[in-house]
Parts: C-alpha cells; sequence; structure tokens
C-alpha cells in the first residue's frame, strides 16, 4: 500500500490545519439575502456578517463578492457588525437611553 508521501508528494495539506468551521446552505441564503435587500434589522445583518466572516478565504465567499453583490459591501456589513476579531459589536440601546422625563 503507497504511503501518503508517494500519493501527494510536495503538496500543501488543505486547509490552514485549525478546526474546520462550516456553515448551512440556510446560513448562506440569510446572509445574500441581507446583501441583497439591505436590511436594517440588526440581527439579521449580524447573523450574516458572522456567516460571511466563517467562510473568510473560501471559493464560496469568493462567488458571493464575484455574482452577488461585491467586496464592498462586504466589508461594510463586517465592518458596521463585528470586531476584528469577528465578535458582534457592543450595540447601543435606544430604549435603555430613552428618558421619558425629557417628554413629560
Amino acid at each position: 500500500m503507497p504511503s501518503d508521501d508517494d500519493l501527494y508528494g510536495d503538496e500543501p495539506p488543505l486547509g490552514d490545519g485549525g478546526v474546520s468551521s462550516g456553515v448551512s446552505y440556510e446560513e448562506l441564503s440569510d446572509a445574500v439575502e441581507v446583501l441583497v435587500t439591505d436590511t436594517r434589522n440588526e440581527a439579521r445583518r449580524t447573523k450574516a456578517a458572522k456567516t460571511l466572516y466563517d467562510i473568510q478565504g473560501t471559493e464560496i465567499l469568493d462567488f458571493i463578492v464575484r455574482e452577488v453583490c461585491g467586496a464592498d459591501a462586504i466589508d461594510t456589513l463586517l465592518k458596521e457588525c463585528l470586531d476584528g476579531d469577528g465578535f458582534p459589536l457592543k450595540r447601543k440601546n435606544p430604549v435603555a437611553e430613552f428618558d421619558i422625563g425629557k417628554y413629560v
């Protein structure tokens, strides 16, 4: 039986050797819908940004950039919703900041 070296030679291993993070078809579909409809729903935008963040460096994201919306729209969504490490940004709660006393 041939060894891995015999079969694959000097080809680099696939991926970066880290833990794989897959996304579902529904998550991809929702992310594309957010990009093409420009929704203002913060929860949906953040979920879409997280999905797009998770597929960075893949052919799927390259396809979305090429065929759906372009890199600028994705970059904008990522910057508006996630920090540099892919975690959701802390949002101000407008209801918590509302002071009824100013209006009564």
